[in-house]
């Protein structure tokens, strides 16, 4: 039997799956959102996550904000059926291959919908 995908909504940022809701920062919306550009299992370089962030005029986390922001997130998304979703490693961030997460545009294009590219659709029935 196949799991149903959890969808991050981008307006505001969500994650959502069945009738479940959870609200996330911006900011874990992004890197979450810049991960999903990742393969699973790639790490993604603290610089290179830190150099996206600065372009879009959003602050790097220092280690114990990330820390807090990763524990939050894994807590946020165990409420939607995922757990463990994203992996912290020496110097970086990675998806868990165990995660499909996609991106719920139903709201129209905004801001956000221009800067994150390369993201899978979420699918209409």
């Amino acid at each position: 039997m196949h799991d149903a995908n959890v969808s991050l909504s981008l307006h505001p940022p969500a994650l959502m799956r069945g009738a479940v809701r959870v609200e996330i920062g911006q900011l874990t919306a992004v890197i979450l959102q810049r991960l999903l550009q990742e393969q699973p299992m790639v790490a993604l370089p603290n610089e290179t996550l830190q150099e996206y962030l600065e372009n879009l005029g959003l602050d790097f986390p220092d280690p114990l904000q990330m820390r807090a922001l990763v524990k939050q997130l894994r807590e946020d998304m165990r409420l939607v059926g995922v757990d463990n979703p994203i992996l912290q490693v020496g110097g970086g961030l990675m998806l868990n291959r165990h995660v499909h997460v996609v991106c719920d545009e139903d709201e129209g294009p905004d801001l956000l919908d221009i800067i994150y590219t390369g993201l899978i659709p979420h699918q209409r029935h």
